[in-house]
């Protein structure tokens, strides 16, 4: 039986991503109309593997999931989502271990340096300076993206890290973020962590989620488990040939 690992090393496990179809969706659809989106839910629940593939479909980055997911189903949207985001660009920026606006930034240049050797019509020279502050950063993204007439997301997982006690000055890059969302109207960001950063900075006057659309990432939903499991079988029968409703009767 092959073993899914869907919980754990979730950056090698894209293939296993299931059943959570409806909500990809959503979250495409509120990318497109330049939504910013804080994703929030338990620990171990897949925020980081949801991100991931967010990440690949924003940049057309599917190939590998035309043939390799196990959600036959969430494979179908793959071609329709690529269209709906022909004009979107994203970068991946992993906030764990992360105590200052310095390391961020550093972060997120690594991450602009990665796509520019994965982008073939894509180049944005990142700034060189390790003292550039986080809304110059953004700035320098936005003027680049608007001469190419591209919209640009920055996924942020674990968000909490700005809530502790090691991080110096989380009140003032929550308040620059929330500032950029109003500010560049070519970025969309999707910031992604537990409850615990609901807690810490989500009820702040300055929170950045007063501009964010808000997604509870929970156990897949009933529609979205049925049809992962009915549609690999739907490719080789036709199952309204059955007098009885074979669909329920796989379900149960």
């Amino acid at each position: 039986m092959k073993k899914i690992k869907y919980v754990f090393q979730a950056s090698q496990s894209k293939e296993n991503f299931c059943g959570r179809t409806q909500q990809f969706n959503q979250l495409i659809t509120w990318i497109t109309t330049g939504d910013h989106i804080a994703i929030f839910g338990e620990r171990k629940i897949g925020k980081t593997l949801l991100q991931l593939m967010l990440n690949d479909v924003i940049n057309g980055l599917i190939t590998r999931y035309e043939s390799e997911l196990i959600d036959k189903n969430f494979q179908k949207y793959l071609l329709l989502w690529k269209k709906d985001l022909a004009n979107f660009i994203s970068i991946y920026v992993d906030l764990q271990g992360t105590y200052s606006e310095s390391e961020i930034n550093s972060r997120i240049m690594a991450q602009l340096n990665k796509l520019n050797e994965n982008q073939l019509n894509f180049n944005i020279q990142t700034p060189i300076d390790n003292n550039t502050r986080f809304e110059h950063i953004l700035q320098h993204v936005s003027d680049n993206c608007r001469k190419i007439n591209k919209h640009f997301v920055i996924l942020f997982d674990e968000m909490e890290e700005l809530g502790t006690d090691n991080f110096i000055d989380s009140d003032s890059i929550t308040k620059k973020l929330r500032m950029a969302c109003i500010h560049f109207d070519n970025l969309v960001f999707i910031c992604a962590g537990s409850f615990n950063w609901l807690e810490r900075i989500g009820h702040k006057e300055s929170s950045p989620l007063n501009q964010y659309r808000e997604c509870y990432l929970g156990p897949i939903n009933h529609d979205d488990a049925k049809k992962f499991l009915i549609t690999p079988i739907e490719s080789f029968v036709d199952l309204s040939i059955f007098k009885f409703n074979l669909r329920d009767e796989i379900i149960h």
